[in-house]
């Protein structure tokens, strides 16, 4: 993904739906409505990067951990295990620095506005 936003067009802003996910490791991309969790959060960042890492650590890998009885490590963008989203980031990440994008996974310089409602 890297690559193609590299090589056309890097959006402007990135904006996350997160109000319903899908947390359950094994279970997805197809999952049906009634098997999604409720999160209730928007997200939107000039760094699509940091949006990734941010939504992957605090909405998927945190639901995951707290929903499900199952290793939910694939979700956490600080797993660097081949195949895993983690390794997919941060090869993505060097694409776009490479192409001249200063985009990050570094907590510290991570902007990330977020709305969200309760159930």
């Amino acid at each position: 993904m890297g690559t193609l936003m590299a090589e056309t067009r890097v959006p402007t802003l990135n904006i996350l739906d997160a109000i319903h996910v899908n947390a359950e490791p094994g279970t997805g991309p197809k999952t049906p409505f009634d098997g999604a969790t409720y999160a209730g959060i928007v997200a939107a960042s000039t760094d699509p990067v940091a949006l990734d890492y941010w939504a992957s650590k605090n909405i998927l890998y945190s639901l995951g951990k707290a929903k499900y009885n199952a290793d939910v490590s694939l979700f956490d963008p600080d797993n660097r295990t081949n195949g895993c989203f983690g390794d997919w980031l941060r090869l993505a990440t060097a694409e776009l620095n490479d192409a001249g994008y200063p985009y990050t996974y570094d907590e510290g310089r991570i902007a990330v506005k977020v709305a969200s409602k309760a159930p």
